[in-house]
């Protein structure tokens, strides 16, 4: 049974009647970020962590881990904080409407308040399971899983009189926080550090940006609410532009202080599911690879055996694709001109339609073959 299930089976029919359907409705809010970002970083990041376990590189497993939750923190704390300062207004526009009345998203609201406390947490979780699995040691988060859910139970009981419909979410954020602090340390034994010092410079300065931008977002709220009214188009203008000028605010302070987290996303299909070990690595300075080698020697492939050619020319149209995404990870990081990025991007797309007209006669050759041969 996980934490949010217990509180809403055991405790939350305690506070009131309406209260589970506030706690459940703020946990679907509190998942939509989750979901879409923290277990897509996970899941896009295991099989380098995976195999950096199997050849004992703990140096990068440390770094890579490192990177990963800066990317989760990068986007769960600034949606923690807009949702914090505008709780009310994003569950008015989701879901008041016919029963669902003013009473009940206010007590969705501050459920949901309560939720996002711990939502970079429980996000940054998902990544530190996923690296013990890598190590081939399930049984430690499922002990750590226990522990919370033992945890949450007993602040459950200890909050949801005082604090009514908020204590079961502010249970569920602390078991949160204190389970993945537990992760951190475990597998900082494990691995020998995780880079923690740079990890929570990274985390504090990302909880600034998310402070200052959530504060402009409030503030165009208050000023669109009350021009354009509660209606249902009113209340969709007045909370998609505080969005929109939040998230503005947030990417402009990250790329004016070089946040590392912005390079990060921009090369993060470098570490898809399924991808080759031989991936090209948008932080490796020497960004040297086989696959490079076609488009420098088109004479020698030419002479290679059609089969082969092919697979070197889709290494090839991979390896463009690759240079422009490494292109605009320096270009967030403010390490190269927008000059220089449109020329970088103006030439790995010639070397991209180069590769693909080259793949396109080797596979059609491949496909007709030599043709029959006279008796």
């Amino acid at each position: 049974m996980s934490p949010i299930a217990l509180g809403l089976s055991l405790f939350a029919t305690l506070v009131s009647d309406r209260a589970p359907r506030a706690i459940d409705a703020a946990f679907r809010i509190y998942l939509l970020p989750q979901g879409i970002f923290s277990v897509a970083v996970a899941t896009v990041l295991f099989p380098t962590i995976a195999r950096q376990a199997a050849r004992a590189d703990w140096e990068g497993m440390r770094s890579t881990i490192a990177s990963g939750v800066r990317a989760i923190a990068f986007v769960l704390l600034p949606a923690s904080a807009f949702l914090m300062v505008l709780a009310e207004p994003v569950v008015r526009l989701i879901f008041e409407r016919g029963e669902f009345d003013a009473v009940s998203t206010a007590l969705t609201g501050e459920a949901l308040l309560f939720f996002t406390i711990g939502l970079a947490f429980n996000g940054a979780s998902l990544l530190l399971i996923r690296s013990f699995f890598a190590l081939q040691q399930s049984w430690l988060p499922t002990k750590v899983a226990l522990f919370g859910v033992a945890l949450n139970a007993g602040l459950d009981a200890a909050l949801y009189q005082p604090l009514g419909v908020a204590g079961i979410p502010l249970a569920t954020s602390i078991s949160s926080a204190s389970t993945c602090l537990i992760l951190v340390v475990l597998l900082q034994r494990r691995i020998g550090g995780l880079h923690v010092r740079s990890l929570v410079a990274a985390v504090v300065r990302i909880a600034l940006f998310s402070a200052v931008a959530a504060l402009l977002g409030w503030t165009i709220w208050t000023a669109l609410d009350q021009s354009v009214g509660d209606s249902l188009a009113g209340q969709v203008i007045s909370v998609s532009l505080a969005a929109a000028g939040a998230a503005v605010a947030y990417l402009v302070a990250a790329w004016i202080f070089k946040a590392d987290e912005l390079s990060t996303f921009a090369r993060a299909h470098e570490r898809r599911p399924g991808a080759q070990d031989g991936a090209l690595r948008a932080d490796d300075p020497h960004r040297t690879r086989d696959a490079d080698a076609p488009m420098e020697d088109r004479k020698a492939l030419r002479e290679a055996p059609t089969g082969e050619r092919a697979v070197m020319y889709r290494q090839a149209a991979v390896a463009a694709r690759d240079a422009r995404r490494f292109a605009l990870a320096l270009f967030l990081q403010r390490r190269i001109s927008w000059r220089q990025y449109r020329r970088w991007c103006r030439n790995a797309r010639a070397d991209l339609r180069a590769a693909h007209r080259e793949l396109s006669r080797a596979e059609g050759h491949e496909r007709t073959g030599p043709g029959p041969t006279e008796p």
